[in-house]
């Protein structure tokens, strides 16, 4: 996909971080203009690596010399622009190339129907700084390959001139992914995030790039096997939320998986909630499995259902046994089709699987797990499917639900 000149849409990161150029148009909304200047200031800040002592001699070089001829307020050409950025390469680095453009992301940061540019920097090694060598994944296999440095720069673009901003570190890496940008809010063009993978034999290390109103911030994501991320809005806030899954083997439970739920706090992405799927859903399960045998139904679809669900089709007039029987399907088995749930008269036990690791796949934009529920009374076998539901939002309560199947006839609403 060619990338930032000219610019494209965006693709808006939703479950992963996917692989794609990002190049964001200006929004047509602005921002106040204290908030302009406070953006502006953000960026005109420059900060050396911590690799190398601030000497003031390449924060000089940040700032090159331009072609001065533009009258006032006359727009900057697209080569003025490339010129000036690649001039602006700290000493022994250059711009990134990849399709013959810069590679990097434009984003409006301030509002002032610009486009401003966030460019990747190399170290120029014997490879030169062309994508297609620097993210040549045989790289990590071969011992001669020497580890270069990166770091990415923000210019902000005004009507005849660009401004340059503070560079961040990005350490020294064998092979560098693919950089997308992300606007992390629905409701501003602050915060803003670039996002880097930078990938080596056994791990990715997903670099976010955080620009907000307060300051630049870092956030790293280590994604191994076993470790993986989903991108959303998951509390409906306007902010879009990281969370970090894990698996792990834990004694008594089997493979666990933990989630992290990380959200924008005004300064930084921290640290918010944590919760796990495979202990929680065993212990749902079993309490299914209790109020079922001794048929505590009201206790059993309060437990089973979220309260505005349940509360919704109670005020539509449907009694508790047919609620029952929207969960439970009657499946075929060794004693033929079993009877509805609500017409047992008793329950010796309900038999659920057992759940050792995570048994949730996507189904659209929600999380689903279909199971047979084996349930024995008198001496009877019958088979019943049901499908259980993770919330949207893992971390709030109910975490798993059932899902509700056929819609009852208006008879059935006794």
């Amino acid at each position: 996909m060619k990338f930032l000149f000219p610019p494209i849409l965006a693709v808006i990161l939703l479950f992963s971080c996917a692989s794609a150029d990002r190049v964001i148009r200006p929004e047509a909304d602005g921002i106040m203009p204290e908030e302009q200047a406070e953006t502006r200031g953000l960026l005109e800040e420059e900060e050396p690596p911590p690799s190398e002592p601030e000497t003031g001699e390449w924060t000089e070089r940040a700032v090159p010399e331009t072609e001065n001829s533009l009258s006032e307020g006359s727009p900057m050409t697209r080569k003025q622009i490339e010129t000036y950025i690649a001039e602006s390469a700290r000493r022994g680095f250059q711009p990134v190339l990849k399709d013959g453009g810069l590679y990097g992301a434009v984003y409006d940061l301030y509002g002032n129907g610009l486009q401003d540019y966030f460019i990747l920097f190399a170290e120029a090694g014997e490879l030169g700084t062309d994508f297609a060598s620097l993210s040549d994944i045989s790289r990590i296999y071969n011992p001669n390959v020497v580890p270069l440095a990166f770091y990415i720069q923000g210019f902000l673009q005004e009507p005849s001139r660009m401004v340059p901003g503070k560079r961040v570190d990005l350490g020294k890496r064998v092979v560098a992914g693919e950089l997308t940008s992300l606007p992390l809010s629905k409701y501003g063009r602050l915060p803003f995030a670039l996002i880097i993978d930078f990938i080596n034999a056994e791990k990715v290390e997903q670099e976010w790039i955080i620009y907000g109103s307060r300051g630049i911030t870092r956030f790293t994501i280590v994604e191994t096997p076993s470790v993986g991320t989903i991108i959303r809005d998951l509390d409906d806030d306007g902010l879009i939320d990281i969370i970090l899954r894990e698996s792990a083997l834990e004694e008594g439970v089997g493979s666990e998986t933990f989630l992290t739920w990380y959200r924008w706090n005004g300064k930084i992405m921290d640290e918010y909630r944590t919760t796990n799927i495979v202990q929680n859903i065993q212990k749902f399960i079993k309490t299914c499995s209790s109020t079922m045998a001794n048929r505590e139904w009201n206790t059993f679809l309060r437990h089973a259902l979220p309260w505005d669900t349940l509360r919704t089709l109670e005020a539509e007039g449907l009694s508790r046994s047919v609620i029952l029987d929207r969960i439970f399907t009657a499946a075929p088995g060794e004693y033929g089709t079993a009877p509805p749930v609500s017409a047992l008269d008793s329950i010796d036990y309900a038999v659920f699987p057992q759940i050792t690791e995570n048994p949730f796949i996507p189904a659209g934009d929600s999380f689903e797990f279909p199971l047979t529920v084996r349930i024995v009374t008198g001496g009877t076998d019958y088979l019943y499917t049901a499908v259980i539901v993770l919330n949207r939002n893992p971390f709030q309560q109910p975490q798993f639900y059932f899902a509700l199947h056929q819609t009852p006839n208006p008879s059935d609403r006794r």
